[in-house]
């Protein structure tokens, strides 16, 4: 009789990892930037549409949604300041190109005439945030395929519908008066050096400094910072952190503050 094979649960291997990690060094600047661009997409135009997550809409159409500009300015309001209502806004599936996943990065080497081989991986945020350690994002259906030497790996959310009614899309909507409006969203795309590996990496961003378009800044509207906010200003190149805290109803904005990216790092 052959002996059962030894049985793995969740937590074994979490400590097991954990274990591992206490053994690397740790490093501030772990994600070392050596490029970014800035840029828009525009889920309304006409063209390819309801194309699913694993399989690759045309790049003709990927770079005729991109348009390379800053995301919009944000300005702090009086507080406490009122939110527009809700206007009942129907959801969308998270397909293409409503959810464009980080082949966007392949449209901006393209459009700047640069060779995919000139990086290893082509991935998203959420990919980086399940390497971080943070559950929900670990629980993502991840597809790798190899193209030449590149890597790309995209990710399918949990969540398969969004909506721009909710509160967090209205009070950026509110802060942000130059958006462009519901389905023209703003990311960032960065060419990290991560260990031994180029990584092409892109992530949408909310708003910057009304100063300086350099200065990128990220919104959230949660009572509790998640613990994938330090890793997701360092994804998105942004400076800071503009945490606008919601009444029970959410209808109300009562708090507000920026806090600088290093600070929530240490």
């Amino acid at each position: 009789m052959c002996a059962p094979k030894p049985a793995y649960t969740k937590k074994v291997i979490i400590d097991s990892v954990e274990a591992d990690a206490k053994e690397v060094a740790a490093e501030l600047d772990w994600m070392k930037l050596e490029q970014r661009w800035l840029f828009s997409w525009d889920a309304t135009k006409a063209g390819q549409r309801n194309v699913p997550v694993h399989e690759a809409p045309c790049m003709a159409d990927i770079v005729d949604r991109i348009k390379m500009v800053a995301p919009p300015s944000f300005k702090m309001p009086e507080l406490p300041a009122q939110i527009p209502e809700s206007t009942g806004a129907s959801t969308f599936k998270l397909v293409y190109p409503w959810e464009p996943s980080c082949r966007l990065g392949m449209g901006v080497l393209a459009m700047n005439k640069l060779p995919l081989d000139s990086v290893d991986i082509v991935c998203s945020n959420s990919f980086i945030y399940a390497l971080s350690g943070v559950d929900r994002y670990a629980a993502y259906t991840y597809f790798m395929q190899w193209q030449g030497t590149t890597l790309s790996i995209i990710s399918e959310p949990l969540d398969k519908n969004r909506s721009y009614d909710e509160p967090g899309h209205r009070v950026k909507g509110f802060l942000c008066k130059e958006r462009t409006g519901d389905g023209v969203n703003t990311f960032v795309c960065s060419k990290r050096q991560i260990g031994d590996f180029r990584v092409l990496l892109t992530s949408e961003v909310d708003a910057r400094e009304e100063s300086n378009e350099k200065d990128l800044i990220q919104i959230k509207t949660s009572r509790f910072l998640h613990q994938q906010i330090p890793v997701q200003l360092v994804c998105n190149t942004a400076s800071g952190l503009l945490h606008a805290k919601l009444n029970r109803e959410k209808t109300i904005i009562e708090e507000a503050e920026v806090i600088k990216t290093a600070d929530l790092i240490e």
